[in-house]
């Protein structure tokens, strides 16, 4: 299971992050306060650079935290109809591409998975009134590069550790994070974090694109949460975009770049889905609410990986998709 170092929560770490820059379209935060210390020039994002995602054709923008408290921007909590342990942080308005962060809660642990642009006190004093000593804050984890966010300041005024994969490593902004440990750099293709939780790498979006994957069928487990509810049993997914959930919510895809509809070889495809054969799951989740996949999530993942190299030209003879 997971080793996590020890850090205390900073009620100072939004005072002294609120006017570093973060980028409009993309919403990942940088570590500097003017566009003039952004290397190279021209001085843009260079997530947003990168063929995967886009500078928009009015140019490069960006914003502050201080900016968007002083635009009235929220965070609000969405507990999942499904399963009142699994909690969106919905931003209002929404900043970047609107991913929300989702919170497991876990009788073993608080999971956070992903981040996005915007903190405010209240989402740090809402996050730790969550965990007790039973229910440990057991850290952020992240899917993949778009989803850094300003995850080093929620880390920091958290007083938690945050997990990225070392194959995105290239992408991490924050280079004045890394001094004390705070973020850690994983390996291999599973990370288990407590019993029944654990974050797997399957590449294709990017090389350290990976899911969280919760099993829920433990009945310490099905206890947590509110008591009054019935809560499910079934694995769940938490997949981001590794792979896309369509708005039929019984078809799935596998893209390199989603703004910019470019697809995965099918052979990265087959790799998504060896990652994922493994893991039992009923339910998945993405970063946006409703795109989501409830009853038969696993089987809708494998016949979307069928389709999806078929019509990218494969037949049957190039690949054995077994169940």
């Amino acid at each position: 299971m997971l080793s996590t170092a020890k850090f205390s929560p900073k009620p100072d770490a939004f005072e002294k992050d609120k006017d570093l820059l973060i980028c409009i379209t993309c919403g990942n935060q940088f570590p500097v306060t003017s566009t003039a210390d952004i290397a190279p020039a021209p001085h843009k994002c260079r997530v947003c650079e990168d063929p995967r995602q886009f500078v928009p054709a009015t140019g490069q923008e960006w914003t502050t935290y201080q900016k968007l408290l002083d635009a009235d921007t929220k965070n609000k909590f969405m507990p999942i109809d499904e399963d009142d342990r699994i909690v969106r942080i919905l931003t209002d308005p929404g900043v970047g591409i609107s991913q929300t962060p989702i919170i497991l809660r876990t009788p073993r642990g608080i999971a956070i998975w992903d981040c996005c642009a915007f903190l405010d006190p209240s989402t740090v004093s809402d996050i730790l009134a969550m965990t007790s000593a039973e229910q440990p804050l057991l850290g952020i984890f992240i899917s993949h590069p778009h989803f850094y966010g300003s995850s080093l300041t929620w880390a920091r005024a958290l007083g938690c550790s945050i997990y990225v994969h070392e194959r995105d490593r290239e992408w991490w902004l924050r280079e004045d994070g890394l001094e004390d440990g705070r973020v850690v750099w994983w390996n291999g293709t599973k990370l288990d974090i407590v019993e029944g939780l654990s974050v797997i790498r399957c590449g294709g979006h990017f090389d350290g694109s990976s899911v969280m994957h919760w099993d829920r069928s433990s009945s310490k487990d099905n206890a947590a949460g509110d008591a009054s509810a019935p809560h499910p049993t079934s694995g769940v997914v938490l997949c981001s975009d590794t792979f896309g959930i369509a708005p039929d919510r019984r078809t799935v895809t596998f893209l390199w770049s989603y703004p910019n509809m470019l697809p995965l070889p099918p052979q990265e495809v087959t790799k998504v889905w060896s990652a994922l054969r493994p893991l039992q799951f009923e339910d998945a989740y993405s970063s946006w609410p409703g795109v989501q996949l409830n009853g038969e999530a696993r089987k809708k993942v494998l016949d979307g990986a069928r389709r999806f190299i078929q019509l990218e030209g494969w037949t049957e003879n190039d690949f054995q998709f077994a169940d």
